[in-house]
């Protein structure tokens, strides 16, 4: 149903046109009255007349308007208003309902971005039930953790555990994190294991989490944030949200996120800073997870990546991260082998190969216009080099790698172009 403020639009685009309407619905041209719903049977002076669903795309006599152009000359502009005005998304006039009316609903997800964050007084009651989050941890580090390694898991564990001790009471960086890993928890499962797992369904889970983590990012302010783990669930959020979330809404997010990232000198190297071991890790790999982003988001939507030659961020360590020790200068010696950052290291390599593949040339590192044969010799030499340096370690008895070397090259790939 066309709501009567469109149509105070449309009567302002014809307006703009030299045609007057007056509040009784006549219209009037050059001072003739040529249209009144007066009299009109059934009809009387409260009550609208309904909008004409046949409106002609005829354009009209050739008029000079009150702007000094003819009709005919503003025709297109005025067809062009009519479609956007007409067929717009009715989604801007639904009152926003509550997750709680059901995991169907149709909520606008978009009031978190300015900062909308009133929709809940508390979002205390959104936390899984106390005895269940070791299970969501658990579940967190073995479905999602290996994939978007970010945080140093054994302190983020350490603190989330504490919060639960403490009633949930944490700070508002803290509260976006933990939203983030339950909404990522979820759509790493089945429906089916959700269920039996976290005793709800699938469906109102995701809807519940990604409400809450909504709220708590826009509380936690996080476009002006200083705080790297408010980014960091943002980016765990995006990677999730590629799963229940139109292209285009992630592609401009991620647009966001980049912007976000670069404000707390992420594009830049920790060691240039004399940031210590740790951090200067947890902040490359927060970096490249957000690059993997950006070249998924931007195949998705058909476009070039954002992120162009604007960072010297290196790669993350080949470490675990019990070689991590908090607050040392001192930097772990790589492993050589399969650990715990070696699967994301291949996923940092494949999406760095994309990102050069699409940029141009007069990027540092660009290859879209390169010759095929330089193209190829690329890839060749990448593939190579990830053999030789990974995958050539990989034990074919871990259940946690593919049976062959080849498929974990076609996982990474896979999970890169997906």
């Amino acid at each position: 149903m066309i709501c009567w403020a469109r149509l105070r639009r449309l009567e302002g685009v014809v307006q703009h046109l030299g045609v007057k309407v007056d509040d009784d619905g006549d219209i009037h041209h050059d001072g003739t009255r040529s249209m009144s719903t007066a009299g009109a049977p059934g009809m009387d002076d409260n009550t609208p007349e309904p909008p004409d669903r046949s409106l002609s795309l005829s354009p009209p006599p050739s008029t000079v308007g009150s702007d000094g152009q003819s009709l005919d000359a503003n025709f297109g502009r005025l067809v062009e208003a009519l479609q956007s005005i007409l067929y717009e998304s009715s989604e801007e006039e639904q009152d926003t309902p509550s997750p709680a009316s059901g995991p169907h609903e149709d909520l606008s997800h978009h009031g978190f971005i300015f900062g909308f964050s009133s929709l809940a007084s508390s979002l205390h009651q959104f936390h899984p039930q106390p005895q269940l989050m070791e299970k969501y941890l658990n579940i967190y580090l073995t479905h999602v953790d290996p994939l978007v390694r970010m945080a140093h898991y054994p302190t983020m564990r350490a603190q989330m555990l504490a919060i639960r001790d403490n009633n949930m009471i944490c700070t508002k960086g803290e509260e976006a994190m933990l939203f983030a890993m339950y909404f990522a928890v979820v759509t790493a499962l089945s429906p089916e294991v959700c269920q039996r797992d976290l005793e709800e369904s699938r469906a109102l889970l995701v809807s519940r989490y990604r409400f809450a983590f909504e709220q708590a990012l826009a509380r936690a302010h996080f476009m002006v944030t200083e705080e790297l783990v408010v980014l960091q669930a943002f980016v765990i959020f995006l990677i999730c949200l590629r799963r229940h979330e139109d292209a285009r809404v992630i592609w401009s997010l991620v647009g966001l996120v980049v912007r976000v990232a670069i404000n707390l000198g992420l594009h830049r190297d920790g060691t240039s800073f004399g940031l210590p071991a740790l951090e200067t890790e947890v902040r490359r790999r927060t970096w490249w997870q957000i690059c993997i982003l950006d070249v998924r988001s931007s195949e998705d939507h058909g476009c070039d990546p954002t992120i162009m030659d604007i960072f010297d961020t290196k790669y993350p360590l080949n470490v675990n991260d019990e070689d991590l020790v908090p607050g040392s200068k001192t930097f772990p010696t790589p492993r050589t082998g399969i650990c715990q950052m070696t699967f994301c290291l291949i996923r940092f390599s494949v999406a760095d190969t994309f990102r050069r593949l699409r940029l141009p040339s007069s990027v540092k590192g660009g290859l879209a216009d390169k010759s095929f044969q330089e193209r190829e010799q690329y890839i060749a030499d990448s593939h190579r080099q990830l053999e030789d340096t990974y995958l050539v370690h990989c034990d074919m008895k871990d259940v946690s790698w593919p049976s062959d070397r080849t498929n974990v090259t076609d996982t990474c790939s896979h999970e890169i172009g997906s």
